[in-house]
């Protein structure tokens, strides 16, 4: 799958991106766990000062913030905002049918009659 590269972000709130894909649709990553996972590296981006400077570079390739070494590449944004995306019904029917489960299984699965 080809990567669209990015457009537009906005940093909000609770360390999520709004994201513009140029040739898809727009998107949001929440990257609290990615940051979780940098380490001391990353932890600079808990500061909203720091959050609220996150801009698109590398003609749409990463986005970087103000500071050594903050980065996120296209790549894993689109990954990790798919990822996070809502299920929609095809979702859920592609998901019975690769686990073989019967209406009522699935159903059980998720707790709904």
């Amino acid at each position: 799958m080809k990567v669209p590269r990015i457009e537009n972000v906005t940093p909000t709130s609770n360390m999520t991106l709004e994201i513009q894909w140029k040739g898809a649709p727009a998107s949001a990553a929440h990257l609290f766990g990615w940051i979780a996972t940098g380490g001391e590296l990353l932890t600079p981006l808990k500061s909203p000062e720091v959050w609220k400077t996150a801009t698109v570079t590398d003609y749409g390739a990463t986005v970087e913030w103000a500071g050594e070494d903050l980065a996120i590449d296209a790549y894993h944004l689109f990954q990790i905002a798919g990822d996070q995306r809502d299920f929609a019904v095809d979702d859920v029917r592609k998901w019975q049918e690769q686990a073989g489960l019967s209406n009522n299984e699935a159903a059980d699965f998720l707790g709904v009659n």
